[in-house]
């Protein structure tokens, strides 16, 4: 696949995950909501990996002073012309981590949480778990979101709601090449809301790594490798079996109530 046919397939798996209670300096709405954070839908319940520290910053919005509701949502590009607000489920935030089978020197907890949408059928990104993925010096491409209006705007107008494209190489593994890194490096730089930013080889749309934070003075973003947010998700998934309540897609352990 080429990179432009990559992200096409790509594009309606990534969410903007963002604050409906944003304002302007002059207390006015702004032309487009805060993006706090970028995800990647990874299970057709509309299961979303993000950043851990995403999830804390969503959870602690205040609600509508009107309404009592929760000001979190998300935003699903679908199409060139559709773009949707979508309700937030609930969140899972692992409390441990084992990477299974691996020697692992990373961190104790890695920079990673869930989200659940209230979505049905969603188009989702697999996960890349092979052994020797990752290597120095390959292609790679990233797609999220800016943090906010002024990102988006251009003479006064909104032109695109959609997530940004950037093309680089994989700069450094952790801790050195080997089958199985706990982290890497890619040098193209990530705004605020790209945090939770899939990354994935330039022609083919399986996600295999996703971005948590940069290194502004050295121009460098750092990542999650796949094989590490599939640890993650299988599981909170088999801790999550499927509710039986009215809601038959709630994941149970996906909890909606703020820390």
């Amino acid at each position: 696949m080429t990179l432009p046919e990559t992200f096409e397939v790509i594009r309606p798996s990534i969410v903007a995950l963002g604050s409906g209670l944003a304002q302007t300096t002059s207390g006015e709405l702004p032309a487009f909501p805060r993006i706090v954070g970028t995800g990647i839908i990874v299970d057709s319940r509309g299961v979303v990996v993000t950043n851990r520290h995403v999830v804390e910053e969503l959870r602690q919005l205040p609600p509508n002073p009107k309404t009592g509701a929760p000001s979190d949502f998300a935003l699903l590009f679908t199409g060139p012309e559709t773009t949707l607000s979508v309700e937030i489920r609930g969140y899972a935030v692992p409390e441990s981590f084992h990477y299974a089978g691996e020697d692992f020197y990373g961190e104790t907890m890695p920079d990673l949480a869930f989200l659940q949408l209230k979505v049905s059928h969603a188009p989702f990104l697999n996960l890349a778990i092979a052994p020797n993925t990752l290597r120095v010096g390959m292609s790679i491409a990233t797609a999220g979101f800016p943090p906010g209006t002024d990102s988006f705007m251009a003479s006064g107008q909104i032109p695109h709601t959609m997530p940004l494209l950037r093309q680089g190489i994989v700069s450094s593994l952790y801790p050195f090449p080997c089958p199985h890194p706990y982290g890497f490096m890619v040098d193209t730089m990530m705004q605020d809301g790209g945090n939770g930013s899939p990354v994935l080889s330039t022609d083919s749309p399986t996600v295999i790594g996703m971005l948590y934070a940069y290194l502004q003075d050295a121009n460098i973003t750092l990542a999650l490798p796949s094989g590490m947010i599939n640890a993650a998700l299988t599981s909170c998934l088999a801790s999550a079996p499927q509710g039986s309540s009215d809601d038959a897609h709630a994941l149970q352990g996906f909890v909606r109530e703020r820390p």
